[in-house]
């Protein structure tokens, strides 16, 4: 089908917004990434049809000048007040097994691992020593798990579950589907969001530098 002299006006303006493009980023080196280079795309359309591209405006929460911050215009509180969520929805759910949402997460990894080192659930659990071991002494006085010393290192202690945290793993099989239920999305977009979060994490724990403790404490996990 021949071009329409429309058609041809189309091609001369995206040709124009193209060299503007590649003149603004010829200086910036970060365009290397796929989100950036999805935004050099996007740009070029926009421009195309004669209007801006919404990332070339500062953000509103970004740019204080423009007036007052609000609560909802903040990334840390979307991830606060979802991070309560959650935690409100996991709460009856745990409350049917004995279980702090803490404790959960170590039950998670012995059910997975069989055992492991108290210095291997602080780190896979981010956890510091001092919430670790208090966390281990109540699942203990639960009957839930087993503490032992590592006879190749007596430096070492191994946790391992007992025969009724082996039990308790059924009673708890049916909590991953609740919480997907609840969360009104699919297995994939959670997964997504999850690997952007794990790298927002790393990013944000990377800008705290060497000084600052690597393992926070759980928030509220224990009982008594």
């Amino acid at each position: 089908m021949a071009n329409t002299p429309s058609d041809g006006a189309a091609c001369a303006r995206m040709a124009i917004a193209q060299q503007s493009i590649v003149r603004d980023t010829n200086s910036v080196e970060a365009w290397r990434s796929l989100v950036q280079r999805k935004v050099i795309a996007q740009t070029i359309a926009r421009r195309v049809q004669g209007t801006s591209y919404e990332c070339d405006k500062p953000e509103p929460a970004m740019n204080p000048s423009e007036g007052p911050l609000r609560p909802e215009d903040l990334f840390c509180f979307a991830v606060y007040s979802t991070a309560h969520a959650v935690m409100r929805r996991y709460r009856p759910l745990l409350d049917a097994l004995g279980l702090t949402y803490p404790q959960y997460l170590v039950m998670l990894v012995l059910w997975a691992e069989r055992q492991e080192t108290v210095g291997g659930l602080a780190d896979r659990l981010l956890l510091d020593s001092s919430t670790i071991t208090p966390l281990l002494k109540r699942l203990e006085s639960q009957g839930l798990i087993h503490r032992r010393r590592n006879p190749a290192n007596e430096r070492q202690l191994i946790v391992s579950l007992s025969e009724a945290g082996r039990a308790l793993r059924e009673k708890a099989a049916a909590i991953p589907a609740a919480i997907l239920c609840a969360s009104g999305t699919t297995i994939p977009q959670l997964s997504r969001l999850r690997d952007e979060m794990v790298q927002i994490r790393a990013a944000f724990s990377a800008s705290l530098g060497p000084d600052v403790p690597p393992h926070p404490g759980a928030d509220g996990g224990e009982r008594g």
